[in-house]
């Protein structure tokens, strides 16, 4: 058993277990409660937990050259690249929205099945939309109202139903893509899944991006780049611990904060994921491989 399945076990274990909360009634990051504050800390933690697997770009960065001026290039390119992402999400927000989701779905797709090079294009795709839009499923109109808050549009009900029509048919396509020849490895991918499935179908749209975004993706990542405890560590923690520190002063020292406020997150992780899909072919540009 490698550590990717134990990964994915706990996944399964930790979504059966806020499933089994959700049948006691205990209002843990359940939808409307009529209390803001569990939707806060999910967006406290995707904001720092979440995006923090993005700091391992550092040590990509630093490891791609022994060369200091191409190491300053690429990390200049990066930020520049971050600069870019953030100039369109204020320009005109609904494009930034766009290029999130689209990008998601395919950053999803490759980062979250990296291990699984048996399964092909179709599965990796319909697993990437499914992920992406899965509140959508159960939570239209809430998602509708995030999408509202962040760029000022007003979604039309017709574009809402055909994007949760399409996550429901990726959900079959990928159901369909496990059954077939079935294997156990393809069995734990699908209880997975399955498992996702499950919470999402009592969780606020935002707490579910959070254990999926930092329990699920941002782990599986960080396993996907062979982490190790020492020296590791100090890239996350570096990264991490002024993110967590600045939210946690906002949010514990004041019942007054929005849930509006602190969607800020999603136009940051727009910009950090527009640099980090970029990041391998950058390095290759500056290098001149």
């Amino acid at each position: 058993m490698n550590n990717i399945t134990i990964h994915q076990l706990c996944v399964i274990l930790f979504s059966l277990g806020l499933f089994c909360l959700s049948t006691l009634d205990i209002d843990i990051l359940i939808l409307d409660n009529g209390n803001n504050g569990p939707i806060l800390i999910a967006l406290a933690l995707i904001g720092s937990v979440g995006v923090s697997h993005g700091a391992m770009d550092g040590k990509v960065i630093w490891e791609a050259s022994n060369n200091a001026l191409e190491r300053s290039k690429i990390y200049s390119f990066y930020v520049l690249l971050c600069i870019f992402g953030a100039m369109i999400w204020y320009l005109v927000p609904l494009v930034g929205l766009i290029i999130l989701v689209t990008m998601s779905v395919f950053h999803f797709a490759e980062s979250d099945l990296y291990p699984f090079d048996f399964l092909g294009p179709i599965p990796k795709l319909s697993w990437g939309i499914a992920v992406t839009f899965m509140p959508i499923l159960f939570f239209k109109n809430d998602v509708a109202q995030i999408f509202l808050m962040l760029t000022n549009y007003n979604a039309p009900e017709s574009i809402m139903t055909l994007i949760q029509t399409i996550t429901a048919i990726s959900i079959v396509i990928f159901f369909y893509n496990m059954l077939a020849s079935f294997t156990m490895k393809k069995g734990l991918i699908l209880l997975e899944m399955i498992s996702l499935i499950v919470i999402s179908t009592f969780l606020n749209p935002v707490a579910w991006f959070a254990v999926y975004f930092c329990g699920a993706h941002g782990i599986r990542a960080i396993l996907n780049i062979k982490f190790s405890w020492v020296p590791d560590i100090f890239w996350l923690v570096g990264f991490t611990a002024p993110i967590i520190i600045i939210t946690y002063l906002l949010v514990g020292s004041t019942s007054e904060v929005e849930v509006g406020e602190l969607l800020i997150v999603f136009p940051i992780i727009a910009c950090l994921t527009i640099a980090h899909m970029s990041l391998n072919r950058l390095i290759q540009i500056i290098k001149g491989i």
